[in-house]
């Protein structure tokens, strides 16, 4: 018996209810394109830390390829020969690529457009707290535009990314966008120290009707926007790849005030990484009578630091459950996704408003780097089970 179905079993999940499990990259497939080549419309696949040295084309289809530590630490490189990330073939909206670092990707080999990234064929693909550094659109076939994102005839989303460091021999070495119907559109990224090869700051270039929207974001060339700035980003040391805010950034809480706020409670800040957050969100939650229920996470995961854990938008007065791991699985049931392994659950019921806390003082002993997963399942007869669930959140030791 798997370990997914005897944890099914321990919780009185019947298997004939479970959905469709995640694609596991290495476990399922060793490497990211055989599992987007296994993959059909709908499947998530999940890829675990490390570098992939490979170039990945998402084929047309709408799947969402997550890394599940975040872009620190899982990589893909491609090696110099390629770009990193297609998106040719018309994928739309529910085409999703979220955690990665996208480096050392060149476009000679696609006609010199998009070293990290290439959108074309009118594809609308959701990119979510990615790095996009280090790349290059090099001269190919006559190309040698958007050394970071090439956006030719397509309107990628960006969320949260970083568009740093990369080179193009002519334009758009951060982002360059080409086509009447071209309209990439950015919200709390940085775009920043992009060059033309040859000399000259380069971040956003929009040629022959192509159009970019941004909001909330730092792009160095001061593009037009609201929320946006145009101020060095104060990166902790871009030199070695870590593209995380020091305290001194001017992206810190610099976001849309009024949109989602950063796991930690605060408001959003630009680029992949919220400043002094040991918590990130790891999972999709499962639709409730309220929707999709909401948790977060607050407090520093040292010893004797209050930490608190806080569900909202859950059915009121309904039974949860708490589940906490010291490692991540990711078993599907209940037509959801069970992000934690069960080591701890802690029962509650929800209050009038359909919220809940959980909190304590972080215990001692807990080792640097290590990561604690947290979800919420709650009773709710109008999820596809009868259950509804939290968004997982992973909370790392500093």
């Amino acid at each position: 018996m798997s370990y997914a179905k005897m944890i099914l079993l321990v919780l009185g999940f019947a298997p004939a209810l479970v959905a469709q499990a995640p694609i596991q990259v290495p476990a399922d497939f060793a490497t990211i394109q055989a599992a987007i080549d296994a993959a059909v419309d709908g499947d998530s696949v999940h890829v675990a830390p490390g570098i992939y040295f490979e170039s990945l084309d998402f084929l047309g289809k709408g799947i969402a390829v997550k890394a599940t530590a975040g872009p620190l630490e899982t990589i893909v490189d491609a090696g110099g020969v390629d770009t990193v990330v297609r998106f040719i073939s018309g994928e739309g909206p529910d085409a999703r690529l979220r955690g990665f670092t996208l480096r050392n990707g060149d476009a000679v080999g696609r006609g010199g457009n998009g070293g990290g990234v290439l959108c074309a064929s009118m594809a609308e693909p959701v990119i979510e707290q990615c790095l996009i550094v280090q790349n290059r659109a090099s001269n190919g076939l006559g190309g040698g535009w958007g050394g970071g994102v090439a956006c030719i005839n397509a309107s990628p989303t960006l969320i949260k990314c970083v568009i740093a460091d990369n080179t193009a021999v002519f334009q758009g070495a951060g982002l360059f966008t080409n086509g009447v119907n071209a309209e990439p559109s950015l919200l709390h990224c940085i775009v920043w120290d992009n060059f033309k090869e040859g000399g000259g700051l380069q971040n956003v270039v929009d040629t022959f009707g192509g159009q970019t929207s941004a909001t909330y974001s730092d792009l160095g060339s001061g593009f037009p926007g609201v929320g946006n700035i145009n101020a060095p980003p104060v990166f902790v040391n871009s030199a070695t790849g870590d593209y995380s805010l020091m305290a001194t950034s001017p992206c810190i809480d610099a976001g849309n005030p009024l949109g989602e706020p950063d796991i930690d409670g605060t408001v959003a800040d630009m680029g992949a990484f919220p400043y002094g957050c040991s918590w990130s969100d790891v999972g999709t939650g499962l639709e409730g009578v309220t929707g999709v229920p909401v948790l977060g996470g607050t407090g520093l995961l040292v010893p004797a630091s209050v930490v608190t854990l806080s569900l909202s938008n859950a059915k009121p007065f309904a039974p949860a459950t708490l589940v906490v791991g010291f490692s991540a699985i990711d078993a599907p049931f209940k037509g959801g996704v069970l992000v934690p392994a069960i080591n701890l659950t802690f029962a509650q019921t929800t209050d009038f408003f359909g919220e809940a806390t959980f909190g304590g003082l972080w215990p001692t002993g807990v080792p640097s780097g290590f990561t604690t997963y947290f979800q919420y399942w709650i009773v709710d007869n109008a999820g596809p089970v009868g259950f509804a669930a939290s968004n997982g959140v992973a909370g790392t030791a500093p």
